[in-house]
């Protein structure tokens, strides 16, 4: 929304993604862009397709996918099933419009990790979704019973793979929110908690910036520092 509303002529000139970009050129960074459909007054339809060959260029580091259909509690405004399907499906055509097939990422992370039952997932995963980033907090996410919550909080990679039909997904526990720290020892403690992990999921949310943002070079230093590769594959 930042960068429709500026008009900038490039999309590096937001803040944020110019941050992403040094840490992609300097320390190998991809990182993921979670996007909902509508945002107050602003629909992702109405994003401009200037930028689409930029998007494009950056693609192989810098990937965009649905997260819901507002920033509202899904379950509280009683959205279904259908609802978030359809919202995946706007989403996911205004991504292509203007970012390109190629920067649609292949692992979302559901607002509230709420899906309105499997269904939903077994969408997503014919679409070509492979997987879902869970939890970080103490609720029982998408439709996991309490068995397979202990089991994935369990798994030393915070692991659980569920199948929907023909097709797989992948579910990868959320380690380590940046939102709320307070200083980078926070961090790094958090960072050697996790050491033995072979994947740390870090995230932070958009409108947390302006205090996370100070933490993500640090991240990206002891990753390098510990033989941590910071790309999706």
């Amino acid at each position: 929304m930042e960068i429709a509303v500026n008009d900038y002529d490039s999309i590096f000139e937001s803040e944020r993604l110019s941050l992403f970009k040094r840490m992609h050129d300097e320390y190998d960074l991809d990182v993921t862009l979670f996007l909902f459909e509508k945002l107050g007054s602003f629909d992702l339809a109405d994003f401009p397709d200037k930028y689409k060959d930029e998007f494009e260029q950056n693609s192989d580091w810098l990937k965009l996918g649905w997260h819901g259909i507002d920033d509202g509690n899904p379950q509280e405004l009683g959205y279904s099933g259908d609802d978030l399907v359809q919202s995946y499906c706007n989403t996911t055509d205004a991504i292509i419009r203007f970012a390109g097939k190629k920067s649609l990422s292949k692992e979302l992370r559901v607002h509230f990790w709420y899906t309105d039952g499997s269904d939903t997932i077994r969408y997503l995963a014919q679409k070509g979704i492979s997987g879902l980033y869970y939890c970080d907090t103490d609720v029982i996410g998408y439709d996991f019973s309490g068995t397979e919550d202990a089991q994935i909080r369990s798994d030393s990679n915070g692991l659980l793979k569920k199948r929907y039909g023909f097709d797989l997904i992948r579910f990868q526990l959320t380690d380590i929110r940046l939102d709320n720290l307070e200083e980078e020892s926070e961090l790094i403690t958090l960072l050697q908690e996790r050491d033995s992990d072979n994947d740390i999921v870090v995230f932070t949310h958009a409108w947390m910036m302006n205090n996370s943002s100070q933490y993500i070079e640090s991240m990206c230093k002891w990753a390098t520092d510990n033989d941590y590769k910071m790309n999706w594959n």
